[in-house]
C-alpha cells in the first residue's frame, strides 16, 4: 500500500495557489484588505487562456476587474510617476510560472498583478 496520495491539479489550480500567496503578501505590505485585481497576461494569450487566468484569479479570492495585455500593464506602470491630480498606491507584482499544460508540454507564463 502506498502512503503517499496523488492529487491532480488543473492549470488554473497552481495558478491560483501562487495568485493566493502574492494577494497575501500584497495584503501584508499595504497593510488592508485585497478585493480588486487586474491580472495582465502575454499579448499572444487566446481567449480560452485569458479566461483560464481570470479564473485562477477568482480561485484565489479576488475580484477580477479586467484582464490586460503585458504591454499595456507597462505603458500604464510607465505613466505612473507622470502628474496627477491625486495620490496613487499602486503595488506592481511580477509572477513567472511554469504550468503543465493538457498536452504534456511545459510552458513558461509571465503574469503581472496590479492590485488596485
Amino acid at each position: 500500500m502506498n502512503k503517499y496520495q496523488v492529487k491532480r491539479f488543473t492549470p488554473e489550480e497552481i495558478s491560483s495557489m501562487v495568485l493566493s500567496k502574492m494577494k497575501e503578501t500584497a495584503e501584508t505590505f499595504v497593510g488592508k484588505e485585497i478585493k480588486n485585481a487586474v491580472i495582465t497576461c502575454p499579448a499572444y494569450f487566446n481567449d480560452s487562456q485569458r479566461q483560464a487566468t481570470k479564473d485562477a484569479g477568482t480561485i484565489a479570492g479576488m475580484n477580477v476587474m479586467r484582464i490586460i495585455n503585458e504591454p499595456t500593464a507597462a505603458a500604464i506602470a510607465y505613466g505612473l510617476d507622470k502628474k496627477s491630480s491625486g495620490e496613487k498606491k499602486v503595488l506592481i507584482l511580477l509572477l513567472l510560472l511554469l504550468t503543465y499544460s493538457d498536452t504534456l508540454r511545459w510552458k513558461l507564463l509571465t503574469k503581472r498583478l496590479l492590485c488596485v
